[in-house]
């Protein structure tokens, strides 16, 4: 199938696809889940018509994550471009997964690279957290519950069993918004005292806790509502 009729697929035609694939019609997702798919597509479109390569968008998406500690490792101002470097490596992160449906570019190996690009992001996002003052037990602990929850997910959908994103609490929608708005105002409070930066990490760290926590208890309720 050439890239020009591949790019004529409207939303009805990619939804279809993307459930085919999924388990989930994303046209009957929960919002913003169903909004942030259907931009994902739009932006995806003329990607498509250049001939852009999902992998290396995937790509660019780690790179910007993994800058996102060396922002804040600078500290000051430099704090508000890894909020900004945060949201750009989701766009282009979501942009390459539609890239790959929008085109058939769909492999098993690239599901592993998306799944482990996620965490390494994570991983750097948290790690910035702790740069700018969190404590690292804090820290330690929002990645272990982040991932647990992660692990869980996974090995439900290997039951056939599919949690739909936006359905349950504490996914990693709301955990982009924490760190990225957090990082942002981490970079005002920096500008301000690097004591009031400290802080402002630490209570973003909080805030990430309390997602992973509602997340691994809405995930495994809803996994055993589900499998029970």
């Amino acid at each position: 199938m050439g890239v020009v009729e591949l790019t004529t697929l409207g939303w009805d035609g990619y939804a279809a696809r993307w459930a085919s694939l999924h388990g989930v019609d994303p046209r009957t997702t929960p919002q913003p889940f169903r909004g942030w798919l259907r931009v994902s597509y739009a932006l995806a479109r003329p990607l498509a018509r250049l001939g852009a390569a999902p992998g290396n968008l995937l790509a660019a998406s780690l790179v910007l994550s993994l800058a996102v500690p060396a922002f804040a490792a600078v500290g000051g101002w430099w704090t508000l471009g890894a909020g900004a470097a945060v949201l750009l490596a989701v766009v282009t992160d979501a942009v390459s997964r539609a890239l790959a449906v929008l085109t058939e570019r769909i492999t098993r190996i690239g599901y592993v690279y998306a799944a482990l690009v996620e965490r390494l992001s994570e991983a750097a996002w948290l790690g910035a957290l702790w740069l700018l003052g969190a404590p690292g037990v804090l820290i330690v602990a929002c990645g272990a519950l982040t991932w647990l929850q992660e692990y869980l997910r996974t090995r439900t959908a290997e039951t056939g069993v599919v949690l739909v994103e936006g359905s349950v609490l504490g996914e990693r929608g709301p955990r982009i918004a924490t760190v990225a708005l957090g990082l942002i105002l981490c970079g005002l409070a920096g500008a301000a005292s690097e004591t009031l930066a400290r802080g402002a990490a630490a209570l973003v760290g909080a805030v990430w806790l309390l997602v992973a926590v509602l997340g691994l208890t809405h995930v495994f309720t809803s996994v055993r509502r589900s499998l029970g």
